[in-house]
């Protein structure tokens, strides 16, 4: 818009070039959610299978309840138990006497009351879903991401005030 048309033009200061700013912001808002539900979804697909093992993991004392295994917060988790011990006297604990569920053991209900509230050894394998290098950037700029909330608020206070300060350029050019 020139600036001869808007002195032409009573009543107005340049208000027309708002509403295809908000359209850029709304815009602007629709590709950066369209871009964290496909980074989310990339990070999702990316991740590595990874394998291990452990061998004689002592478990606390072991009740109704259970203990997790250490492997228990890993992603997408399975484990399999091999072999169980009295972590005291090293006697084996059949597998009728716990059970084993999401690496979770648990003293089976029916089992020997010797090895209910008692200290186990574990050997176990693991299989889970590690970070890969396409993960881990995915999980960088997603929490980037995050922080632009904090600085929205910012932007549009400085948005406003520039348009207010552009306005009252106009109506004192107007004056004069």
């Amino acid at each position: 818009m020139k600036l001869k048309n808007i002195r032409n033009k009573k009543g107005q200061a340049g208000l027309s070039g708002i509403p295809d700013t908000v359209w850029t912001v709304i815009l602007i808002g629709i590709f950066i959610v369209i871009g964290i539900v496909v980074l989310s979804k990339l990070i999702d697909t990316t991740y590595d299978s990874a394998s291990g093992s452990a061998s004689n993991e002592t478990l606390g004392s072991v009740n109704e309840t259970g203990i997790d295994l250490s492997v228990s917060t890993y992603r997408s988790v399975s484990c399999t138990v091999g072999l169980v011990t009295n972590a005291t006297d090293g006697v084996l604990i059949g597998a009728t006497n716990y059970t084993a569920t999401n690496c979770n053991l648990a003293f089976a209900p029916g089992g020997d009351t010797n090895f209910n509230n008692t200290a186990w050894n574990v050997t176990y394998s693991y299989s889970y879903e590690a970070d890969s290098a396409a993960s881990l950037a995915g999980n960088e700029t997603i929490t980037a991401v995050a922080e632009i909330p904090g600085w929205l608020s910012t932007i549009i206070t400085l948005v406003i005030t520039g348009i207010i300060i552009t306005l009252v350029y106009f109506f004192r050019k107007k004056g004069q």
